[in-house]
This record gives structure tokens, C-alpha cells and sequence, in this order.
């Protein structure tokens, strides 16, 4: 992808370059000229077309290329949603604002790369289309709140990993979930 970027980059650098080259010449040897008419005249030189269709040629392939991973990324949410539906009977998804997350402009690339929302629409039309239940669960206090008790853990810090159910009034319970 970053080869294909590339290519297309210097295509448009060199295009570019041409163009501002013989605007120049065009303005010098014609100053009378508008600026329009020059742009006519710099569109009819026969090295701007060459560069032009160079450009075109590479923005199409970088096209292609994206084509190409939003195909996969539709794939890979199909199957990963069919994986998910299929042995459960009740599917609680947190209901994420996405829209709200991605104006991270850190996070922004990785949450459009995972197709959160494409992944949370299709397991709810999965789950219906299964007769399975999907479920969007409020995402206040997901990590925190022990499932099988209720007991909420606050000292959790980011660095953890593993919720330990530490709950005095039901030493029962002892609920250890990642």
C-alpha cells in the first residue's frame, strides 16, 4: 500500500512540476495572455498530457488498492460475525459511540480500520436472521462491574488486564474474567 502511495505521489509531484514549468514559459512568452488562455495552452503540450495520464493511471491503481482492502475488511467482518452468531444463543455487544470516538484523530484510523460499526450492524442482522439474541449493552462500567455479582472493582487501573471478583458480601462469586 505505502509502494502504491508512493508511485502515485511522485506521478503527482512530476505533474505538477510540469505544469508550473510551462505556465511559466507560457506567461513569458505571452504576458498579454490571461490566465485562462494559458491554462489552455499548458493543457494542449503534449509532455503535460504525458504526466497527466501518468497521474491518472497511478490514481487508479492507488483506487484499486483501496478497492481491494475494502473487500477484505467486508469479508473478514462477515465471517467474524457468522463465528459469533452461530454457537450463541445471546450476543451483548457495548454499545460504542463510534462516530463519538473516532474525532480522536490517534485512535481515528485503527477504529475505521476495524469496522466497529460494520461489525456491530451485522452481528445485530445475523443474530435476527438466526433467531439469536443481540444484545447493546450500556459501555459505563463494563471493565469494572463483575457479571456475576454486580460488585464494581474501583481500584482498576488501564495497566489491568483481568478483572478479580473481590466481592465481601459474596465470597462465592470470585468471578475471574479478561
Amino acid at each position: 500500500m505505502a509502494k502504491v502511495q508512493r508511485k502515485h505521489q511522485v506521478a503527482l509531484d512530476a505533474h505538477k512540476s510540469v505544469q508550473t514549468r510551462l505556465t511559466k514559459q507560457v506567461q513569458q512568452a505571452h504576458p498579454e495572455m490571461d490566465m485562462q488562455t494559458v491554462w489552455r495552452q499548458v493543457r494542449q503540450d503534449t509532455s503535460e498530457r504525458q504526466v497527466w495520464k501518468e497521474r491518472q493511471r497511478r490514481r487508479k491503481v492507488v483506487a484499486r488498492v483501496h478497492e481491494r482492502i475494502r473487500w477484505r475488511r467486508g469479508n473478514l467482518t462477515h465471517q467474524a460475525s457468522r463465528r459469533l452468531v452461530t454457537p450463541y444463543d445471546v450476543i451483548a455487544v457495548e454499545d460504542l459511540s463510534v462516530h463519538a470516538m473516532v474525532a480522536n484523530h490517534r485512535l481515528a484510523k485503527s477504529i475505521h480500520d476495524a469496522a466497529w460499526t460494520q461489525v456491530s450492524s451485522l452481528l445485530a442482522c445475523k443474530a435476527a436472521w438466526a433467531d439469536r439474541r443481540h444484545v447493546a449493552v450500556d459501555p459505563a462500567y463494563t471493565s469494572q462491574d463483575c457479571s456475576g455479582c454486580g460488585w464494581r472493582n474501583h481500584d482498576l487501573t488501564l495497566a489491568d488486564r483481568v478483572f478479580h471478583c473481590l466481592n465481601p458480601a459474596r465470597p462465592d462469586c470470585r468471578l475471574i474474567a479478561a
